[in-house]
Parts: structure tokens; C-alpha cells; sequence
């Protein structure tokens, strides 16, 4: 493997890593409602 293919595999490798980063922060966001939610809901 010589350099430039590495550096597009890294590349690669850290917009991928960045996805699924966004992805999970966005999944725990949603969870933390839900969860808000719920608690705010048993009160009723």
C-alpha cells in the first residue's frame, strides 16, 4: 500500500468514524426525550 492510498483509506476511515458518531449522538438525544417524556407523562 503505498502513501496515497493510505491517506484515502484513512480519510475514509475518519469520515465514516464521524457518521456514526453523529448518528449515535443523535440516538442518545432522541433516548433522553423519550425518557423525558415518559417521566413527564407518568405525573398525569
Amino acid at each position: 500500500m503505498n502513501d496515497d492510498q493510505f491517506t484515502k483509506l484513512f480519510k475514509y476511515i475518519e469520515e465514516f468514524r464521524s457518521e456514526v458518531n453523529d448518528k449515535l449522538d443523535q440516538k442518545a438525544s432522541q433516548g433522553s426525550m423519550e425518557r423525558l417524556l415518559n417521566t413527564l407523562l407518568m405525573d398525569f
